[in-house]
């Protein structure tokens, strides 16, 4: 049976630990009772508390010996608590409690009052005190929660409202054009004028346009505000006066399904879709130049004949911009039930977790606190509110009416996602393919090994034309198993790493399955690798070359389960990589999200599998397999050349990144300084291809001083901004105040061992020689190696880091942003 502390660190919510009851601390202030009591009894007159009961034998003044076995000390306990007993039914303690002022928003305050001959034991008082401070504690966060997700509620109800009237008025102003155009009415000007032909025509296509331009930014609505006032006054009828607080689930429930909620006049709004895409970012661009060109002095007449060619360009981009604004509300609405979820299993588990300290408090001291003491707790806003549930039921009916199509099973399918149980055939796969890897790599070694086939068919050949080829792949596997051990490391340390990344629910690899995926490529590469080193090594005339086609065939496995549509190998992870791919190939034109910098740092690390990429195009699509001719793609110049192009191109993505997140968060400097780390990078990479080209020792040492130079910027950034280690004035010295890990130490390793592994980043750039005992490929392989093992050391790190500032914030949902906007740029 799990132990309830073991039980509530699996079940709270991470990023409200310090909000929680510190169950730990208060069963450690428990275990300092017993003894005290004992002392702070026997100094009574008579062996009873009370009088009633019979002289204590061993109360004869003289002091107990400091030094006594456990088992000794338990049997005085005992026979101090037999003769001396309190009133059995009797409280000993009161609970009283401080109103507090609704108009600033402060909670309840409970005090207990510990009576004599209790409050005798300076024990008892300090955990009753405790007690009281961790009551509060809960009951402040949990009411300043409720009244947080009420306004947001509000908020959303607003925003729906708001999104189903501009619905209306688009609808209302297709009909007014399709009316238009179907009446086209002649000019009293008569025939003869050609002003008065166009002019009529031209105004009756334009100004719809107009209309729905206003309509896009929210400012036009015909008819709406009737509407509005309409729902006003029944809402209003509806309302008693004077009524304040939370409304009851019945009424949340009955107006979220008649839609009749109160919302500002919509022609005072406007939408608002950040430009998170390039298509929104270029729509963005071309009505910023609509509006210079508005206010330049240009001639009414030839806007709208301009205007004129395109209303139907604009009415479909107002449908599409309504429908990313519901899908923003949608996104939104999920969200805030999920809160509203974390918040009442906040409620529940403390609520709990003061049941099972009182009640082990009782068997301990042997008396009883529980009863007065729950029955403050029962009487406390985060155990008697039922507003939290009376939001949920409000937001399901919601839900169902707005995103289901009054479907209640559809829309608890996605409010309420169930979460995949673990699966015993995962395991048994993990083990199987575990022993195809060992069998296999056993197997390749010892063909490797064999002296008459391996050297005899050219080893030196196959290590600088065929292994390269594999070793892209060997790369992948060791950044998958590495991705698994950081997922490993964050489970047990309780690192909310799905909600930093932002999956969607039930969608995340958990350990086992990312381990899963990487044993069975791991499986299938050394397969092909040990069929390629079988046929290498047998007579060219039995397979006909047949076997040099093999790491192409495994390459193209790889890819084509990368790419596979289809509902296998864990979909939803790999679209979700591709998606990311995909912002960091336009890095400048996407909103850049955590996830997207993170992988683009963990591309930073792979840049030896970037050129080995590069080499398998050479070496397959130029045809040089056929011959096993390596050394006609390494000895070409341009591609030599090509190889610092690439090993660019990650460092590109970030520095795009990093001015795109500059001028979108308010022009933080620290993004430009975040710019010149992969700047420094960059130029290191060029002046060791410019070494290359010309051969002079002003190239060598300019490359040399751009490379110690990038890996100082790096290495700092690393611990002082990614890690936020190196604090001077911290709680635990050079590190931060809160960390993670019990042990300093491991901090104190992990840096050195940074520092150290940044000299294998400098092998992948500068890809430097070490005479002719080590062959290239296998030193690229080992540096790249050790680079991905400090990627996997950084990557732990750097989210342990972004969750202790999710847990300083108490940050444990996604802020996303509402469309509908006031003209002050606040939500309505």
């Amino acid at each position: 049976m799990v132990k309830f502390a073991k039980h509530l660190e699996l079940q709270l919510v991470p990023e409200w630990r310090d909000a929680y009851v510190s169950y730990k601390k208060l069963k450690k202030d428990i275990k300092r009772i017993p003894p005290v009591r004992l002392r702070t009894f026997r100094g009574s007159s008579g062996g009873s508390v009370h009088g009633g009961g019979e002289q204590d034998p061993d109360a004869d003044g003289q002091r107990t010996p400091r030094r006594r076995s456990s088992a000794s000390l338990n049997t005085l306990i005992r026979r101090s608590r037999s003769r001396a007993r309190l009133q059995p039914g009797t409280d000993y303690i009161t609970v009283r409690t401080v109103r507090g002022d609704a108009a600033d928003g402060s909670a309840d305050t409970y005090y207990t009052d510990v009576l004599p001959p209790v409050n005798e034991s300076p024990e008892e008082v300090t955990f009753f005190a405790r007690m009281d401070a961790q009551l509060n504690k809960v009951n402040l966060f949990y009411g300043k929660k409720e009244q947080e997700y009420s306004a947001r509620l509000q908020h959303l109800e607003r925003q729906i409202a708001a999104l189903n009237e501009m619905k209306s008025a688009l609808a209302k102003k297709q009909e007014q054009m399709n009316a238009a155009a179907s009446s086209s009415p002649r000019s009293p000007e008569g025939p003869q004028s050609p002003r008065a032909e166009t002019a009529p025509a031209v105004a009756n296509e334009a100004l719809p346009r107009v209309a729905l331009q206003e309509l896009a930014n929210g400012r036009d609505a015909d008819g709406v505000q009737n509407g509005r006032q309409g729902a006003d006054r029944r809402r209003e009828a509806s309302t008693p006066a004077g009524q304040s607080g939370y409304r009851d689930g019945e009424n949340c429930q009955r107006e979220a399904m008649d839609g009749e909620t109160t919302i500002p006049d919509i022609r005072s709004l406007r939408l608002v879709i950040p430009a998170a895409t390039p298509v929104l970012a270029l729509n963005k661009m071309s009505r910023v130049l609509w509006n210079d060109i508005a206010r330049s002095g240009t001639r009414a007449e030839s806007v709208l004949a301009e205007l004129s060619d395109d209303v139907t360009e604009v009415l479909k981009q107002s449908r599409s911009t309504i429908k990313r604004a519901e899908k923003l509300l949608h996104s939104a609405t999920v969200e805030f039930y999920r809160g509203l979820g974390l918040l009442k299993s906040f409620s529940s588990l403390n609520t709990v977790a003061f049941g099972k300290i009182l009640k082990k408090h009782d068997k301990v001291v042997g008396w009883t606190a529980a009863r007065p003491y729950l029955a403050a707790v029962e009487r406390a806003h985060f155990c008697a509110s039922p507003a939290v549930v009376q939001m949920m039921a409000a937001t399901e009916a919601l839900f169902t009416k707005q995103f289901a199509g009054d479907s209640h099973k559809q829309a608890m399918q996605v409010l309420r996602p169930v979460h995949r149980s673990a699966s015993h055939q995962v395991t048994y796969a993990l083990g199987f393919f575990s022993g195809c890897i060992l069998s296999l790599l056993i197997t390749f070694i010892v063909l490797i090994s064999n002296a008459g086939g391996y050297d005899q068919r050219g080893g030196a050949d196959y290590l600088h034309s065929v292994f390269p080829v594999f070793t892209a792949m060997l790369l992948l596997l060791l950044h998958m198993f590495v991705y698994g051990g950081n997922v490993y490391c964050w489970r047990i340390k309780q690192i909310n790493y799905s909600f930093i990344f932002e999956f969607r629910p039930g969608t995340e690899l958990r350990v086992r399955e990312v381990l899963l995926a990487a044993s069975l490529m791991t499986t299938l590469t050394l397969g092909g690798m040990v069929l390629h080193l079988v046929l290498h090594t047998a007579d060219p005339r039995v397979h006909g070359g047949a076997g040099e086609y093999i790491p192409l065939a495994v390459l193209l496995v790889w890819l084509a389960v990368f790419l596979c549509p289809l509902d296998l190998f864990w979909r939803p992870s790999r679209m979700f990589l591709l998606r990311i791919l995909r912002h960091l190939a336009l890095a400048p034109l996407y909103r850049v999200m955590l996830a997207d910098f993170f992988v683009g740092d963990q591309l930073t690390s792979q840049i030896p599998f970037l050129q080995q990429l590069q080499y398998c195009c050479c070496y397959y699509f130029g045809g040089h397999f056929k011959n096993r001719d390596g050394a006609a793609c390494t000895g070409n110049g341009t591609y030599r050349s090509m190889l610092y192009v690439v090993a660019i191109l990650p460092y590109w993505f970030r520095f795009a990144q990093c001015w795109r997140r500059f001028f979108e968060e308010g022009r933080e400097r620290v993004h430009v300084a975040n710019a010149g780390k992969y700047l420094s990078a960059m130029l290191a990479v060029s002046f060791r291809l410019w070494y290359l080209n010309s051969g002079t020792r002003a190239g060598l040492v300019l490359s040399i001083i751009a490379a110690v130079v990038a890996t100082a910027y790096q290495a700092y950034w690393d611990l002082v901004m990614d890690w936020g280690l190196l604090r001077r004035h911290a709680r635990h010295p050079w590190l931060r105040d809160q960390l993670v890990l019990k042990h300093n130490s491991i901090y104190y390793a992990a840096m050195v061992a940074d520092v150290v592994l940044r000299l294998a980043w400098i092998q992948s750039i500068s890809r430097f020689r070490f005479g002719g005992r080590v062959p290239p490929s296998i030193m690229t392989l080992i540096a790249a190696s050790l680079e991905v093992l400090r990627r996997g050391l950084w990557n732990f790190f750097r989210l342990e880091n972004e969750h202790l500032n999710n847990v300083g914030k108490f940050r444990a949902v996604r802020s996303i942003p509402l469309p509908f906007k006031d003209l002050e740029g606040a939500e309505v």
